[in-house]
């Protein structure tokens, strides 16, 4: 199975990742890095501050695995069974970018994405609101068990076709990013 662990940058992806992986043994693959390890980055936007990937060759690459975990701001662009979209509240999200040295913009930029849930969108696009889960911020093994759960026994009742999802884009948050 083709599992995409999803969601804008600081939300917790690569360490839900690797948690569930070391839990149920599947192999997981962290897209930005192994880019940048194989020399699959092909520019750099510098105005957005990001890595244009080769999602050709890494495509190519994770189609070699049975069972995999896809580790990506959009992982549901490398065809995955189910995706899983961690969200987390702006103002921790904007807090961590900042600690990692992010410039202002590209935090309001991101803040913004996960306020107007454009992972989750992209997400329930690619594979369907019965195929994606949201995982709200947690305990990171608390996180880890839920999903692991789910990849063992997919549960549609759990899914975003029948769950109410994280509302971020309040005037609170507005107010948070205004701020910035």
């Amino acid at each position: 199975m083709r599992v995409g662990i999803s969601g804008t940058p600081g939300t917790g992806k690569t360490t839900l990742a690797r948690r569930v992986s070391e839990m149920t043994g599947i192999s997981h693959v962290d897209v930005s890095s192994l880019a940048k390890e194989r020399g699959w980055v092909l520019a750099h936007d510098k105005a957005r501050q990001t890595d244009i990937v080769d999602e050709n060759r890494v495509r190519a690459h994770v189609a070699r695995y049975a069972d995999v975990l896809i580790d990506a701001h959009y992982a549901e662009l490398f065809e995955c069974d189910i995706v899983f979209v961690v969200r987390c509240p702006p103002p921790t999200l904007m807090a961590r970018l900042l600690a990692r040295g992010y410039s202002r913009e590209k935090v309001k930029e991101n803040v913004m994405s996960e306020m107007v849930d454009a992972c989750l969108a992209g997400a329930v696009e690619a594979v369907g609101k019965e195929r994606t889960y949201e995982v709200l911020q947690a305990a990171p093994d608390a996180m880890a068990r839920a999903v692991t759960a789910l990849i063992q026994r997919p549960d549609p009742s759990l899914s975003v076709l029948n769950r109410r999802t994280a509302h971020y884009l309040t005037t609170r948050n507005l107010d948070l990013l205004q701020r910035c």
